[in-house]
């Protein structure tokens, strides 16, 4: 009794499989670039299919969409950390050094891109004991990275 169930099964499927006897020509002849397979042509066409497709890469969009703008808010707050640490490190050598905002110091300093490094050049310009020191120490991580 299996064997008849699997062997009607296996005459279903071959039933399902079946290539139309229009597209078995189509289906020979080599699909290049920028061409659709026949079998992809026949299914595109279809109103069933069309909504189907349509209805994916709506929601491909929308997905899309989210994880873009998701890295784009995270990209800013990261570059707004980064932003106030450097302005946080130029009013720290400006109170305690009397630094400038015009010094070539602040150019160096607004050319660090990352928010550790910039914790810890935040740290060294609250401890260091003159500018001169700060800028050793900043050329010292620059040799270093």
């Amino acid at each position: 009794m299996d064997l008849i169930r699997e062997s009607s099964f296996a005459q279903y499927r071959r039933s399902c499989l079946k290539i139309p006897s229009g597209l078995r020509a189509a289906a020979k002849a080599p699909v290049g670039v920028g061409q659709i397979h026949p079998y992809l042509q026949i299914w595109a066409n279809s109103p069933a299919s069309t909504a189907t497709l349509s209805l994916a890469l709506g929601n491909l969009l929308g997905i899309l969409r989210q994880l873009l703008t998701r890295q784009g808010i995270e990209q800013g707050i990261e570059q707004g950390i980064e932003q106030g640490l450097r302005e946080s490190i130029l009013a720290v050598l400006e109170i305690r050094f009397d630094l400038s905002a015009s010094h070539p110091l602040a150019a160096r300093i607004a050319a660090v891109d990352d928010a550790q490094r910039l914790k810890a050049l935040h740290r060294a310009a609250v401890q260091v004991s003159s500018v001169k020191a700060f800028v050793q120490l900043l050329e010292q991580e620059q040799d270093g990275s």
